[in-house]
């Protein structure tokens, strides 16, 4: 989280980026915690593999569309 947050001000900051589209960006941290607890916690025995991918792909679609707005 702290690394995502540095990066946002440092684009904020350095390249001037606008904000909307590094929250998107920001916010796929959730694929990472999501990868995370698969391998850390054996979560992958008790998922939906289907389902998983599926929310993951939306997460980046909609990153992609916003940041490119």
């Amino acid at each position: 989280m702290a690394l995502g947050t540095g990066g946002v001000v440092l684009g904020l900051v350095k390249y001037q980026a606008p904000l909307a589209k590094l929250v998107p960006l920001y916010n796929m941290n959730t694929l990472v915690t999501a990868g995370l607890a698969l391998v850390l916690f054996a979560e992958w025995r008790d998922t939906d593999p289907i389902r998983l991918l599926m929310g993951a792909g939306l997460i980046v679609l909609g990153g992609v569309l916003v940041s490119g707005a």
